[in-house]
């Protein structure tokens, strides 16, 4: 077993909500049924937040977001949500974590 990152779910949101182009966090049924358990079992609850899930076990962590149409090509703006949560993430997780971004929707 893994000992849990430092940095928090929540703290990514506010994270990824800053960068241009984002709308924000755009919550799926895996993340919001992930965040519905932690809560209820009350472990790992820093670990998941609707939209974000920090797998450090799997070595993944799991962005989903919406978009902003216009604001510039999406494989820049995922490639830049991706360096962004690295840098954040980097000493709390390994090197090779991968970070997944689902757009969930481009308005």
């Amino acid at each position: 077993m893994t000992t849990p990152p430092r940095i928090t779910a929540s703290e990514l949101v506010e994270i990824v909500g800053a960068l241009p182009g984002v709308r924000g966090i755009e919550p799926g049924i895996g993340s919001a049924l992930r965040t519905i358990d932690a809560r209820i079992r009350r472990a790992g609850e820093g670990a998941v937040h609707y939209g974000v899930v920090i797998d450090p076990e799997g070595g993944t962590i799991t962005l989903e977001v919406g978009l902003e149409r216009g604001a510039g090509p999406v494989r820049e703006i995922v490639a830049l949500l991706q360096r962004t949560v690295r840098e954040a993430v980097t000493g709390d997780l390994p090197p090779d974590t991968v970070i997944r971004v689902k757009v969930q929707s481009l308005t």
